[in-house]
């Protein structure tokens, strides 16, 4: 199990089928992985859209985002 302290700036899969997360403070690898990419109201928490956009570039199928009270 690894955490990041630092914001993820890439994501992609190695030739040998591993996941590679690169962050500002360094490459991590792994065989698994788990985006929890929150929501978009908060630009200045992080939760800027990047995580579902990742998603979309790695093939996931995305649903559209909506407002919502919580």
């Amino acid at each position: 199990e690894m955490h990041f302290g630092s914001p993820v700036r890439g994501i992609r899969r190695s030739a040998e089928g591993e996941w590679v997360a690169r962050t500002s403070a360094g490459t991590h690898t792994g065989r698994c992985l788990v985006m929890a990419t929150g929501g978009l109201s908060v630009p200045q928490t992080g939760s800027d859209g990047w995580g579902l956009e990742a998603l979309r570039e790695l093939g996931h199928s995305v649903n559209p985002t909506y407002p919502a009270l919580t």
